[in-house]
């Protein structure tokens, strides 16, 4: 998943760390305030590793407890219905730090199973006042950082097997990948043409499926 993001958002990616990069260089000179979506991305960032780190084993032991994925899914279901009320469209350069930071705690969140990381973030931005596009961009470039870091945690534990098996783990790199990259493209087209309500929805009757018959 982390691969295909990178390969979707490629050129918001290069354009990105150019900006931060110009920001860095001119800030004795007060030209920039360090205020470019690659910072709000960092700034963003900070909840969700703080409380994976510190409740890492917390949040782990959640994935045993189905009941908490099918109340999960309804609690998205509905968070994403209320941001289909919301239309107001501000741009994403106009994102402030502290709307960031709540997106990031926000994002915490999606640490207990059942919850979508990128629909909490997403529905949890277009209420504070971005577009639908703008919400599912930057829902998905946060997850370069979350993921990555993830992917890191996970690493340090796997490396301590002592036989691992880089065939599947290979099979199934690809398969995400590809998989990824076709979600990432339905998903915005979707912001660009409807709101989520019909998600909303869907998640609302996943969980109560996994409520009444699991």
């Amino acid at each position: 998943t982390l691969i295909s993001i990178f390969i979707f958002f490629c050129k918001d990616i290069k354009k990105i760390i150019i900006e931060m990069y110009r920001e860095s260089i001119h800030y004795k000179k007060q030209k920039f305030q360090f205020n470019s979506v690659g910072w709000m991305i960092l700034i963003a960032t900070i909840p969700a590793a703080f409380f994976g780190i510190l409740f890492e084993d917390f949040f782990d032991s959640l994935f045993n407890e189905t009941k908490i994925v099918g109340f999960s899914l309804i609690i998205t279901g509905a968070f994403l219905y209320i941001s289909s009320k919301f239309k107001i469209n501000n741009s994403l350069e106009k994102l402030h730090w502290k709307h960031a930071f709540s997106l990031g705690l926000i994002q915490v969140f999606a640490f207990i199973p059942g919850i979508s990381r990128s629909g909490f973030v997403i529905a949890a931005g277009i209420i504070l006042g971005m577009s639908r596009t703008d919400a599912t961009k930057f829902s998905l470039l946060l997850g370069i950082p979350t993921i990555g870091g993830a992917v890191i945690i996970k690493s340090v534990s796997l490396s301590k097997l002592e036989q691992i098996p880089w065939e599947g783990y290979t099979i199934g790199i690809l398969t995400a990948c590809i998989t990824g990259i076709l979600a990432i493209s339905l998903l915005m087209k979707a912001a660009r043409r409807t709101n989520f309500r019909l998600f909303s929805i869907y998640c609302s009757l996943a969980g109560m499926t996994t409520l009444f018959f699991f």
